[in-house]
């Protein structure tokens, strides 16, 4: 594994899903992968594709429950 100031979106994103709320928002989801990544410039534009990339995989698994909030709901 890389280490965690050049570990990538992706990656991040894969390590924190598990422990996310079962809502998360985008925002929040950013600001930890952000963090996590030592990047603080990281886009959501940018995590949320990584995650959908990943959904598409069958990796992780989620929906939006609330478009307007970007709010996302787990599903196990």
């Amino acid at each position: 594994m890389k280490p965690k100031g050049k570990q990538s979106v992706r990656s991040a994103i894969e390590e924190i899903y598990p422990t996310l709320p079962r809502k998360f928002s985008t925002l929040g989801l950013t600001a930890t992968v952000a963090r996590m990544i030592c990047r603080p410039e990281v886009f959501p534009d940018t995590v949320l594709r990584k995650a959908r990339e990943l959904k598409e995989e069958g990796k992780i698994n989620f929906v939006n429950i609330d478009k307007a909030r970007s709010i996302y709901m787990k599903i196990d």
